[in-house]
């Protein structure tokens, strides 16, 4: 089966786990996990022209990456419309790159040599409680308080010169540090018709004693018992990836590594939100909601660039930015349309869209489109089912989605030529995209019902029109070209379930 990595085959597995016990005085106890781990070599002697969905020209790759979660929760019912809910937990991370670069000067595979290695590991404790309560039928509040504690470990290097002991370390770090929250949400009704929704929110990161005091309010009024309509606001931050904090570069008066962004603030956004919802019939729900996003604190570099940390997430790689601060800019605004029919009568459909316009502002001072400002996603998804006598039923799936393109930073080919490496033109940063993304999914199943088993065999067609999508555009070391490779045209994957 070709998973659009060529003669590469991943190998993964995982795990999951939930148990819950109760006890008559103590409360209800969960134990819970999920784990997995995977592993794929993307080599150039094994790739296959325009099937290399994640292989990079004249390099051979190998990743590998595990995760882990579990934890214990425990729920235990006061007498007084209270409860109290809290969770112990642990979870890592672990990745590890290893990229060799092929000497292209030469007509074999074997001759290379090393150009990226990363390990990265990071280990989450967790602990948090919420405590909820009912006061009157008018008023319920809640309190929450979380911590993490993070064992961080991230080293990589890189070696652009491809010479002897040229390799440049990008990060080395491996330490401890920790973030707190807490929580207190209002609700109050006034009367049938209007809700109050109001909350405050804080956390502080003992890494660089950034904290955040954030303030929410919603309120919602019920027109009738099929109509509603809400208004919300709030202040909003998050950590920057921890990647990011870690970058360092070399003084070049102590020729001492620096690590330059540890003093990054969380990214700070203010919403609002406008929605009306209304289930004008038992089965059918109609939702509409417009929004505003104001992004700010977002990190970006200290002389003029285009770069900003709002459109990390859109590429694999993780780069090394350094001299970072968080003065940079955004703004998001759009509306979404939701059409709902709920499973009767044997099927069902939604139908979704958004228009949307998401921009930023770097250190140079420009707006520019993120690099998510495709406009418009377009969704539909539907089913139906046929019952064949008492025990058997056939079933059709359908799903499609038509979205505008993904933007990009195209490539400079005349600079990469001339350096013999992939250059990008970043004056001309997220201006054009890809071609408008289009798939449609196509799932078929039959259900048999005996007397103490369930049957299930499902056929999930993917992209079943076989539309080409952009993926990317590279540099192609070999031919000197620019190369494009698309998403996976063609997928079959077949599923034969037992529930007892």
């Amino acid at each position: 089966i070709d998973f659009g990595t060529g003669a590469a085959v991943p190998q993964y597995q995982d795990l999951t786990f939930k148990t819950d016990f109760k006890t008559d005085k103590a409360g209800k106890f969960s134990f819970w996990g999920i784990g997995g781990l995977s592993y794929v070599a993307l080599l150039e002697k094994d790739k296959k022209a325009g099937q290399d969905l994640y292989g990079y020209s004249a390099r051979d790759t190998y990743f590998r990456s595990d995760v882990g979660v579990t934890g214990l929760s425990h729920t235990y019912l006061f007498k007084n419309n209270a409860y109290i809910r809290s969770t112990v937990g642990a979870s890592i991370q672990y990745n590890n790159i290893i990229a060799d670069r092929i000497d292209t000067a030469f007509k074999t595979f074997e001759n290379k040599k090393p150009e990226y290695r990363n390990t990265t590991r990071n280990i989450i404790y967790s602990a948090n409680s919420v405590y909820n309560k009912k006061i009157n039928s008018r008023n319920f509040m809640n309190v929450g308080v979380f911590y993490d504690f993070y064992n961080t470990l991230l080293v990589d290097s890189i070696d652009n010169m491809f010479g002897v002991n040229t390799f440049e370390t990008l990060r080395d770090y491996k330490g401890n540090s920790s973030m707190v929250r807490s929580f207190v949400q209002w609700q109050h009704k006034f009367n049938n018709d209007l809700t109050l929704n109001s909350g405050l929110s804080s956390q502080y990161f003992f890494l660089n004693s950034k904290y955040s005091i954030e303030p929410r309010l919603g309120l919602r009024y019920a027109m009738g018992s099929k109509q509603s309509l809400s208004i919300g606001g709030g202040m909003h931050s998050q950590l920057q990836p921890m990647y990011v904090y870690f970058a360092s570069k070399t003084n070049t008066v102590t020729w001492e590594r620096i690590e330059t962004n540890k003093e990054l603030d969380f990214t700070r956004a203010i919403h609002a939100v406008l929605a009306y919802d209304n289930s004008f019939t038992a089965n059918f729900r109609l939702k509409t909601e417009f929004y505003y996003q104001y992004i700010y604190s977002a990190p970006v570099h200290t002389f003029s660039s285009a770069f900003s940390v709002l459109n990390l997430g859109a590429e694999f790689n993780s780069p090394n930015m350094v001299d970072l601060e968080s003065k940079g800019e955004g703004y998001n605004y759009g509306m979404e349309l939701t059409l709902e029919k709920f499973y009767s009568k044997g099927y069902y459909f939604l139908l979704t869209s958004s228009l949307f316009e998401s921009k930023y502002k770097a250190s140079d001072g420009k707006l520019r489109n993120t690099a998510f400002n495709g406009n418009y996603v377009f969704n539909a998804l539907g089913g139906k089912e046929f019952k064949l006598g008492e025990r058997a039923v056939l079933s059709l799936d359908i799903r499609a989605t038509y979205a505008g393109g993904k933007r990009y930073v195209p490539i400079d080919l005349a600079a990469s030529i001339a350096v013999g490496d992939e250059v990008r033109d970043w004056t001309q940063a997220y201006v054009k995209k890809y071609p408008d993304y289009f798939r449609m999914d196509v799932k078929p199943g039959f259900k048999l019902n005996t007397k103490r088993l369930t049957h299930e065999w499902s056929v999930d067609i993917q992209n079943v029109t076989r539309h080409d999508n952009i993926f990317q555009e590279t540099y192609d070391l070999v031919s000197k070209r620019i190369k494009t490779d698309y998403q996976l045209k063609f997928f079959v994957i077949p599923q034969y379930r037992i529930l007892f």
